[in-house]
C-alpha cells in the first residue's frame, strides 16, 4: 500500500473516533498525538482494529501484537 493511501486509511480510522475530532468533524491532530504519548488505551484499541495499521504501528512478539 501506498503512504498516501495508508494515511488517507489511518486518517479515517481515527476519525471514526469522536475523541478525535473537532466540532466539524476534522481529525484533530494534536489531540492524537497527545494521546499517542500517552499510550491512550481508547487509540491503541482503535488502532488494532485495522491489521495494516496493527502491522505497521505495533511489533509482534510470539505471535501476539
Amino acid at each position: 500500500m501506498s503512504k498516501e493511501k495508508f494515511d488517507q486509511k489511518l486518517i479515517k480510522l481515527l476519525e471514526s473516533n469522536p475523541d478525535f475530532v473537532d466540532e466539524a468533524g476534522v481529525l484533530h491532530r494534536a489531540n492524537v498525538r497527545e494521546r499517542a504519548r500517552k499510550l491512550d488505551s481508547n487509540l491503541i484499541k482503535l488502532l488494532l482494529t485495522d491489521q495494516e495499521v496493527e502491522t505497521k504501528f505495533f511489533k509482534e512478539i510470539a505471535n501476539e501484537y
